[in-house]
């Protein structure tokens, strides 16, 4: 009797298992069918000439912010390019077949973990075949980057396509580096930032790695002694970037510089006088403030006392400058097109100020008491800064603006009635405060007139 109970049970799950397989085997065939109907579909972006997926990958390319941060990495699969060969076959064969999709590698070897940084950097120069845009964070000698003999080779094989070449390094990379031989002879734009953390001695032995490079135009250095690049051919640059540098040292590389036309400096305050140096061709001049490794920081306008620049158009001072030291550079009158400054709370409205024909004036964090006297003499008075077109106040985010929007929309109607002065064809004020109905109705008016109006935050505009 068990036995029969045992067959039986057996017979009726075997049955079971039977009619079971029929309905899987059927779903297995509905199955295929929609796979094969799915496959068959074609979606609408691969229907796109392969120009036009082209142009749309090089649209994804990151830009910007994410460049001008100093450690982005592209060599990661969840961004382009390298995400874009990882969708499907067709873009992966567009992606491959693109060069300008490769023409730049940033990366930063030390939050990276680039056993094989040879493969991975031949791989990436040979798909770009054309220029090529570099820039390394970090230690290779110190970073886990596998066979450094290899990428040395990488590096020298590739090296005559570079055009723009960004180091971020210790002196003892630096002093590796110049010992192996490359060949900039199509580099145009050269970077080098200090990593240490200890200042750098004068004495330090010189680097002649970069000594012959009959293209290059522009350079940026950062802490790195101009004695530390002897040979740089400086006479050739015609734009430059020091940052966290002594004033004598300035004035000294701006010497070697005779056709200089665009520079930027972050400078130590200095209190002693120096010989006034004239350069002809400068034409952009931005000072600006930093912090060096060790905490030094660096932000002084008072060099503009001992230069005479004759060909000036626009001079931007980013840090507080010194009423001073500008209306003494004032009074030399540079023909400035535009003049971008952050004034001092106790800054006055010299006469040299007053008298500035310039078109375009950026004001940088100004505090009130000074934006309320500036929109008191705008309103009323053709002779203050008489041929101004172009007017853009900023603030930080945690200033209070109160009534400078009412003043200013009051003062720029007001201008409109004057004789003796240009109108104003753009004004744009930065701010997180809400805009008062009445100011609205006169910056519409105002709009409405030609004038150009941006009111609102940086990235956003209340007038629509």
């Amino acid at each position: 009797m068990f036995n029969d109970a045992l067959r039986t049970q057996f017979a009726e799950l075997s049955l079971a298992v039977s009619q079971q397989q029929l309905i899987l085997n059927d779903m297995l065939a509905r199955l295929q069918i929609l796979r094969g109907q799915l496959d068959s579909i074609v979606y609408p972006v691969l229907t796109l000439p392969p120009e036009i997926s082209t142009e749309i990958f090089l649209q994804c390319l990151p830009t910007g912010c994410e460049l001008e941060n100093p450690y982005w990495d592209v060599v990661q699969t969840r961004s382009p390019p390298l995400l874009l060969t990882h969708i499907c076959g067709a873009w992966r064969r567009i992606a491959l077949s693109t060069p300008a999709l490769w023409t730049t590698f940033y990366i930063d070897v030390d939050s990276l973990n680039l056993v094989h940084l040879s493969e991975v950097a031949e791989t990436w120069f040979s798909r770009a075949r054309n220029a090529l845009s570099v820039k390394i964070r970090g230690s290779l000698q110190t970073s886990n980057v596998g066979d450094l003999a290899s990428v040395v080779e990488v590096f020298q094989n590739h090296s005559p396509r570079m055009h723009f070449l960004e180091l971020h390094a210790d002196m003892d990379d630096l002093r590796w580096m110049d010992s192996h031989s490359y060949d900039f002879a199509t580099l145009r734009e050269l970077q080098i930032g200090f990593m240490g953390d200890e200042a750098i001695s004068q004495a330090d032995e010189s680097i002649h790695v970069f000594d012959h490079i009959p293209l290059l135009h522009a350079v940026f250095l950062h802490e790195i002694p101009f004695s530390f690049l002897p040979c740089l051919p400086w006479q050739q640059l015609y734009k430059f970037t020091g940052e966290i540098y002594p004033m004598a040292e300035c004035l000294q590389v701006l010497r070697l510089m005779p056709n200089l036309v665009e520079c930027s400096f972050a400078v130590f305050e200095d209190p002693a006088d120096y010989e006034v140096l004239a350069h002809p061709n400068l034409r952009r001049l931005t000072l600006f403030k930093s912090t060096s490794n060790v905490g030094r920081v660096a932000f002084s306008t008072r060099i503009l006392l001992f230069l005479s620049l004759p060909a000036l158009q626009t001079l931007e001072a980013r840090a507080r400058v010194d009423e001073m030291v500008l209306d003494s550079f004032l009074r030399c009158r540079p023909p400035l097109v535009k003049l971008s400054i952050s004034p001092f709370a106790t800054f006055r409205l010299s006469r040299a100020f007053v008298a500035l024909r310039l078109p375009k004036l950026e004001l940088l964090n100004p505090p009130l008491q000074f934006l309320s006297l500036f929109f008191e003499l705008f309103g009323r008075d053709a002779a203050f800064l008489p041929e101004l077109q172009a007017l853009s106040i900023g603030c930080s985010p945690a200033a209070a603006f109160g009534g400078v929007i009412h003043d200013s929309a009051t003062a720029i109607t007001a201008r409109m009635n004057l004789v003796g002065c240009t109108r104003l064809q753009s004004f744009r004020i930065f701010t997180e405060n809400v805009v008062a109905e009445e100011d609205m109705l006169m910056f519409q008016t105002l709009k409405a007139s030609g004038t150009q109006i941006y009111v609102g935050p940086k990235l956003d505009c209340a007038m629509g």
